[in-house]
């Protein structure tokens, strides 16, 4: 990969792709998702005129295999520790999952409206179900450390100033 990243994003072949994952077979997840992310690499790149096409003309280069392995209850607790030691915002969104059994999706997606002091209610719409989820609340002292802008803002990614606003700020201060 390292070879690859010092060259021209347009001089990189369907060549050099199948190498490098076949290179990845020993960690074929790897391999997967490194997979998913130059496909959408490749393909904002040809949208935007920075590669005349995509180099990446083959299927997902393994196979999925699900899992059976769960964490153990002691594993679950040294993460658990690990997420309320970090804080905001990657160890809250390991204490989010881990209360409410919630995909790094739903979190990512959880906007301060959602949730009140006793229930975390996800709507429909951001569900991989298509149902709206309920559940209680059992981390509202965690979540009182998170910075708010609005209640319509997301969680974990604080929305940024507009231009107008960022504009403003810099005209009021000269």
């Amino acid at each position: 990969m390292t070879a690859l990243a010092e060259r021209p994003v347009a001089s990189i072949t369907t060549s050099d792709l199948s190498t490098l994952f076949a290179r990845l077979s020993h960690t074929p997840s790897g391999a997967n998702h490194l997979y998913k992310l130059l496909r959408m690499f490749f393909r904002h790149g040809v949208q935007h005129g920075v590669v005349i096409a995509n180099p990446l003309t083959f299927p997902r280069p393994y196979k999925e295999v699900s899992r059976e392995r769960v964490l153990t209850d002691d594993e679950l607790v040294r993460v658990y520790r690990a997420a309320a030691r970090m804080g905001h915002q990657f160890g809250f969104i390991v204490l989010i999952c881990i209360h409410g059994a919630y995909r790094i999706g739903e979190v990512a997606a959880m906007k301060w409206s959602y949730i009140s002091k006793d229930y975390i209610t996800l709507p429909a719409e951001v569900t991989k179900s298509g149902r709206e989820h309920v559940m209680p609340n059992l981390i509202n002292a965690e979540l009182a450390l998170v910075p708010r802008t609005s209640e319509y803002s997301s969680l974990l990614r604080p929305e940024l100033p507009s231009a107008r606003s960022a504009r403003t700020s810099i005209v009021s201060t000269n």
